[in-house]
């Protein structure tokens, strides 16, 4: 089956015509796409014509409908103007410090390990600096995951919000 993409005209000639086929070029899904143009063309339904919570909880959506972002594609975009617009600035504040106290203790290990291999002698000399060396990447790494993992709740948590509000209740 022959199919050109509708998002970036790429041709397909080898389309199956499966409900998730993907175009090779762009990676859109064909049935998405031609959705969302669908919902595009067609006038918007007035307010009193929209489910009520109820039934938009028990419709079926779409598999990542909830992820995508309003403009469709730009989820880096989307995920900026959320996190600016946060609920939680004295919890991201928050981690942003833990994030700093972890890289300072990183700082204090590697300079510890260096100064274990310019003052020890021996086989403490070679220890101190491997110690020192192990638990600065370790602090590092752990800085940089929990940093990461506490984001990434508080942009999950925002975009619940966001959502929620959204719906009707």
């Amino acid at each position: 089956m022959f199919k050109i993409c509708q998002k970036c005209n790429h041709p397909n000639p080898s389309a199956t015509g499966a409900e998730l086929e993907a175009c090779p070029e762009c990676g859109a899904i064909y049935s998405r796409v031609a959705q969302a143009m669908a919902a595009k063309a067609a006038p918007a339904a007035p307010a009193s014509a929209r489910p009520d919570f109820a039934d938009s909880r028990t419709a079926a959506r779409p598999v990542g409908a909830a992820a995508a972002s309003p403009s469709g594609s730009d989820v880096h975009g989307f995920a900026e103007r959320l996190r600016a617009a946060s609920l939680y600035p004295t919890f991201r504040g928050l981690v942003r410090l833990i994030y700093f106290v972890w890289m300072v203790l990183a700082a204090l290990a590697l300079i510890g390990a260096v100064a274990a291999l310019l003052s020890g002698s021996g086989i403490a000399r070679i220890g101190g600096f491997l110690g020192g060396l192990f638990f600065a990447l370790f602090f590092a790494v752990i800085a940089k995951v929990t940093r990461e993992a506490a984001l990434m709740l508080a942009d999950l948590s925002d975009a619940a919000v966001h959502i929620a509000a959204g719906m009707k209740p």
